[in-house]
């Protein structure tokens, strides 16, 4: 009919055409919601399904699997995949350098000593069980991707039975010795492209690949420590990520929650969204340990997260084979692991003392700041003076705000007069 009315000037043909397509276009528009709504329902995570169907409708791009065929560095095409990968290492290794960031210590520490400290100490990891690592085996995500010791989380899963026992004795070995297995401390980098230009080095994420056994030790001491702080409330109400019970619709509800209060109470609102460049590779190590002791995790269980950050290495695959040499890592915290989110809470949890007038949201390292008055003047005097603050503790803590991805927003409804 399509092509019949390119031809057909029948004036009676043409109005059922036009009356045809519109009926087309509600029954496809019917049958895809059908579809996608018994998609999301039969799937077991309803997240992932959704965004799934998102992306499909959108025509997202997902550049997962796509060779990288060339690199750009220093205004300089580098197409061999051997250079490609070494070049990616030293880009992800020397973050921090190319950043030009430096962490003042004692800086720090004046922001540090007015949180409050807890009234219990962890000194030790309790030993574990057989039983307790059979079960988080069973709870790993069931992957065929694999470290360099070329062992599955798919086939770790599949020998739980067997290998929960001596796994047990050499984690309490671990715990005993003060001393996280050096073999563990390889990481596999894949560059993930986040959008843009793919010859870029800037627009890729590290993404760390560990031995499945390196996961499980993780875990035994990610599940005493979150419960050592959780337990002693030593975390800001203001951190939402990595943390049970609390969630981005729990974030998104809060700050949905304190904008709706401030513009309908008339009040002058701004909401400061800031973006961290590669916060997680930037991790100051004798900076986390400084924050660890002060929050009360010392002695052996303090040595050993000290032995988990210490002398570890990586290496960058492309194109699914070529890897470059290993290289050591002085910053950061590996992402991909089971600890390394919850060292990144522990690294961010002074952050709300450097504001005084603010409401802050954070989820891991994405921040929100919120602030009110109930004139323009105040507002501005109050924004400036913890953004300024704010900008300090990024600074002695040696993180970058990047300047492009943080903006502001001015919230009014259209009956306020609190709009500038």
């Amino acid at each position: 009919m399509h092509k019949l009315s390119k031809t057909n000037r029948d004036p009676t043909f043409l109005a059922y055409f036009k009356q045809y397509k519109k009926i087309f276009k509600k029954c496809v528009h019917a049958s895809k919601l059908a579809y996608n709504n018994s998609y999301v329902g039969k799937s077991n995570n309803h997240t992932k399904a959704a965004w799934n169907v998102i992306k499909s409708e959108t025509g997202y791009n997902n550049s997962k699997g796509k060779l990288i065929s060339s690199i750009q560095e220093n205004n300089k095409i580098i197409n061999d995949s051997h250079g490609i990968a070494t070049v990616f290492n030293q880009h992800f290794k020397n973050t921090c350098h190319r950043l030009n960031l430096s962490t003042n210590i004692d800086c720090a520490k004046g922001f540090l000593a007015n949180v409050i400290l807890p009234a219990k100490n962890m000194s030790f990891f309790k030993y574990t069980t057989p039983v307790e690592v059979y079960e988080i085996i069973k709870k790993l995500k069931s992957s065929k991707s694999a470290g360099w010791d070329e062992i599955s989380s798919y086939i770790l899963k599949r020998c739980s039975n067997l290998l929960c026992h001596p796994l047990s004795v050499l984690i309490n070995k671990s715990f005993r010795e003060k001393k996280f297995p050096d073999l563990l401390k390889y990481s596999v980098i894949n560059p993930v492209l986040k959008k843009g230009d793919s010859s870029k080095l800037e627009n890729y994420r590290p993404i760390s690949i560990l031995p499945s056994f390196c996961k499980v030790f993780e875990r035994v001491a990610f599940l005493q420590l979150s419960a050592f702080f959780e337990d002693n409330a030593i975390f800001c109400d203001s951190q939402f990520g990595f943390r049970k019970g609390r969630n981005t619709t729990k974030a998104v509800y809060e700050l949905i929650a304190e904008l709706s209060e401030a513009v309908d109470g008339s009040q002058y609102t701004v909401g400061v969204f800031c973006d961290l460049s590669s916060a997680f590779d930037c991790v100051n190590h004798e900076l986390l340990i400084t924050k660890l002791h002060h929050y009360g995790v010392r002695g052996n269980a303090l040595l050993w997260i000290k032995s988990y950050l210490n002398n570890r290495k990586q290496s960058v695959k492309v194109n699914n084979s070529v890897q470059s040499p290993y290289t050591s890592i002085t910053a950061g915290i590996p992402q991909g692991s089971i600890l390394g989110p919850f060292l990144y809470l522990v690294f961010a949890n002074d952050l709300p003392v450097a504001t005084r007038n603010s409401k802050l949201i954070a989820y891991a390292d994405d921040t929100t700041s919120i602030t009110k008055h109930p004139n323009q003047s105040g507002l501005i005097q109050n924004l400036t003076s913890d953004l300024m603050s704010m900008n300090s503790w990024f600074q002695a803590n040696g993180l970058l705000l990047n300047k492009d991805k943080t903006f502001a927003i001015n919230f009014h409804n259209n009956y306020s007069n609190s709009r500038f």
